[in-house]
């Protein structure tokens, strides 16, 4: 998509003046990652329970060598209870936290149906994992970037051109801001809810492309 606006038309020296508009350009990015964040929590009588019983958790999402997996920092503390208006220290807690993507929503639909499994053998294990989503590469959206810096590069000197052959003056490329960049990615709101143990299975969203919009705005001088 292209749109332009003329803002401004500006005298420059005798016979020349300066030309100030916005041209707008546009992309669509497809995502390629499947995106859910995990937390595993336990509560139990010692601390060293609760770091053995993360560990083994943590053991086991880090086997699986084919997704990409961030995260993994283990948090403890102790666990009071009010008991007769007094704060009494009944044991620990502790949790950890993992953001896990893949590009195969069967892979990552696998991982959920295994770490369900195996969370239902033990009973100081609680696990929350957030509502998936589809994300578009990093890399993808730099690259999208830089190319629609090169389409108007490009537009900018071909529209100098025609300006000079409509005009019969020497018209040039003053300036160009690329000011803003618009990627039109819809905020993750990840819901954290408890596992189902009765049910292996994830939800997958649907794959909708993402927008990039770059509005840069351009000034020419003709001569």
């Amino acid at each position: 998509m292209k749109k332009i606006l003329l803002s401004g038309l500006v005298v420059s020296g005798l016979f020349g003046f300066e030309i100030k508009m916005s041209h707008e350009f546009s992309s669509s990015l497809n995502p390629t990652k499947l995106a859910v964040n995990v937390n595993i929590m336990s509560v139990q009588k010692t601390s060293t329970d609760v770091l053995n019983t993360l560990t083994i958790f943590s053991d086991f999402i880090k086997s699986y060598k084919d997704l990409s997996v961030k995260g993994g920092n283990f948090h403890t503390s102790a666990n009071y209870k009010y008991i007769n208006n007094k704060r009494v220290k009944i044991g620990y807690k502790g949790s950890i936290a993992y953001n896990i993507k893949s590009s195969s929503s069967e892979k990552l639909t696998s991982f959920i149906t295994s770490l369900s499994a195996k969370s239902e053998a033990s009973k100081d294990i609680d696990i929350s994992i957030s509502s998936s989503s589809w994300q578009v590469d990093k890399a993808d959206i730099l690259k999208s970037k830089d190319d629609l810096k090169m389409k108007a590069i490009k537009w900018a000197t071909n529209y100098k051109e025609d300006l000079s052959a409509k005009l019969g003056l020497e018209c040039s490329i003053k300036s160009i801001d690329f000011n803003k960049f618009n990627y039109s990615n819809p905020p993750i709101i990840y819901e954290a809810r408890a596992m189902d143990k009765s049910s292996n299975s994830m939800p997958v969203p649907q794959k909708d492309s993402r927008d990039m919009k770059i509005n840069p705005r351009f000034e020419f001088e003709c001569k």
